[in-house]
């Protein structure tokens, strides 16, 4: 069942906006120029709501 849970993920101070990685657990950034962020994740089974609590 691990392998239907989706993925999405916000670099706060880089990404406009959520990215959904679908069921791919890495997420890579490169070139990214000096400063402060946060990385966010939040997961969801397949027609389930995103989860509240981020990692």
């Amino acid at each position: 069942m691990s392998e239907r849970i989706q993925y999405r993920t916000l670099l706060e101070g880089f990404d406009q906006d959520w990215v959904k990685r679908g069921s791919y657990i890495a997420a890579e950034y490169t070139n990214l120029p000096p400063g402060s962020y946060r990385f966010r994740v939040s997961a969801a089974y397949p027609g389930g709501d995103w989860s509240q609590k981020e990692s």
